[in-house]
């Protein structure tokens, strides 16, 4: 725990006062509505001292009573209290999140009133969620939304117990640590069938095997072991029989994407966030799909197929992470001359991959659609 002794100006009448008290994780901030009373105080103080009026001075003792008196419940309140906060499994960039939030009152006699849990990480966006009553020992729970908007492995270190109980002239804050990552995927769109189609035009061809396209390969007779969902009923209507519908094996030719769109230097580049975006879109959609693909970076290379989500976590992890300069390594080559190569650029990014392949087609991400994105897997 850091030792700081911070002040902060605010916008609202007069200022704001925050005092980290050093060895202690506890911060006090003076309220709008605290500051004006302090103020008040010392002004009666001053006259009582001046004009040496007993009730001047009564009024003033009763002020200076009522500010020790809510720096004590409120620090109260805040005893024996933990909190903990659980992610989803898969956060996407710009994207609301519910993220579940427990706060458990250990005390074993006293509640804890007006609790609010807050975020306030520099790499973390602010969030938070007011519980009104905790009794004596139990938990309250809740759901707290989050929007992260950036993607990134951001890292949680603090998290904060707040109370403005009893009078709100002090927010007295708890910090608790803690040690948490959360990966932010990059933003996920969904592409339109016919706009894979034409990146991916000749990827497939019938088949003469069976399989689970959506190509219909021939009709047979019903067994007990086929599903009804399978059955052709206009076909069964007419030869007074069940017919079930086998459908053709997808085959084709090999997918191979490389991501070419490294602009250099340090932080974030706009058109490098574009470009993620594309190639986690047309990653998602050839696992929905259930093309087999591979996308290809300088130092890994990573296969998706099947329709499962293995391969695709493995990539976004990968996607979460990656920086404007170039990784060190080298492409790896296309499978074969009748592989279909697609290439996702800029058009204001110099190319660093110099391919010459009969197959190779080109995404700018100028012209990609960017529309409807994706919350969740």
């Amino acid at each position: 725990m850091r030792d700081v002794n911070a002040i902060e100006l605010r916008r609202y009448f007069p200022f704001s006062l925050r005092i980290r008290l050093p060895h202690l994780p506890v911060t006090v901030e003076f309220t709008r509505e605290g500051l004006i009373f302090i103020f008040l105080s010392l002004a009666i103080g001053a006259a009582a001292v001046n004009t040496g009026n007993n009730i001047l001075y009564l009024i003033f003792s009763l002020m200076l009573g009522l500010i020790i008196v809510s720096g004590i419940f409120s620090r109260r309140i805040l005893n024996g209290l933990t909190a903990d906060i659980e992610f989803p499994a898969y956060i996407f960039s710009e994207v609301t999140v519910p993220c579940y939030v427990t706060v458990e009152n250990r005390k074993k006699y006293f509640p804890s009133i007006g609790i609010r849990f807050a975020l306030k990480n520099p790499s973390f966006p602010t969030a938070g969620k007011y519980f009104f009553y905790i009794p004596a020992g139990t938990k309250a729970s809740g759901f707290m939304p989050i929007v992260f908007q950036r993607r990134g492995v951001h890292v949680l270190s603090e998290m904060e117990l707040r109370t403005r109980f009893p009078f709100s002239f002090f927010i007295k804050v708890r910090r608790l640590s803690t040690d948490r990552m959360v990966r932010v995927y990059p933003g996920i769109y969904r592409i339109p069938d016919e706009v894979l189609a034409k990146y991916t035009e000749g990827l497939l061809h019938e088949s003469p095997y069976r399989g689970e396209s959506a190509q219909l390969l021939h009709l047979r007779d019903y067994n007990p072991l086929d599903s009804s969902k399978r059955i052709h009923w206009k076909a069964s209507a007419k030869t007074e029989k069940f017919l079930v519908k086998e459908f053709q094996r997808d085959q084709g030719k090999d997918l191979t994407v490389y991501f070419d769109c490294f602009p250099g230097g340090v932080g974030t580049s706009e058109i490098q966030e574009k470009a993620i975006s594309v190639i986690a879109s047309i990653a998602y959609k050839a696992s929905e799909k259930g093309y087999k693909a591979t996308f290809c970076f300088p130092d890994c290379t990573f296969e998706i197929g099947g329709g499962g989500q293995t391969g695709i976590t493995l990539l976004l992890d990968y996607l979460a992470g990656l920086k404007p300069k170039a990784p060190e390594g080298r492409y790896r080559k296309p499978s074969g001359k009748d592989a279909i190569v697609l290439l996702v650029r800029s058009q204001s990014v110099m190319p660093a991959l110099n391919l010459d392949h009969p197959h190779t087609r080109i995404a700018w991400i100028e012209n990609f659609p960017m529309h409807d994105r994706l919350k969740t897997l």
